[in-house]
């Protein structure tokens, strides 16, 4: 995480803008595909009642947020299907987290 701060840190003071959101965009990505392989491995097999983090949609908000910042460090007007998947995918893991909260609150309280 710190490593991630540090870099886009660096690109945007020393390579301005431009560079920053390809460095944004290409950490985006990968988080995307990390998240999606933790998900696709390990998510089924988790003993945890909750479940949370919901990585599925954690993993999709990285992967339009990256695209969406790749059209930027081209110059290119991102899509509206890009931007209609972003907050679509945000509005999906507020859901989730807040069922799992609603869940994990009743086997509490």
């Amino acid at each position: 995480m710190l490593t991630g701060v540090a870099t886009l840190l660096l690109s945007l003071l020393l390579g301005g803008f431009i560079v920053y959101q390809w460095a944004l965009a290409c950490e985006a990505s990968a988080a995307s595909l990390a998240l999606l392989v933790c998900y696709v491995r390990y998510y089924h097999h988790d003993s945890r009642e909750s479940k949370w983090p919901p990585l599925l949609p954690l993993s999709v908000i990285g992967a339009s947020g990256g695209a969406k910042s790749f059209f930027v460090a081209t110059g290119k007007d991102t899509p509206l299907v890009v931007v209609v998947i972003l907050l679509a995918a945000v509005v999906w893991f507020l859901v989730s987290s807040w069922k799992i909260w609603k869940a994990e609150r009743g086997i509490i309280g």
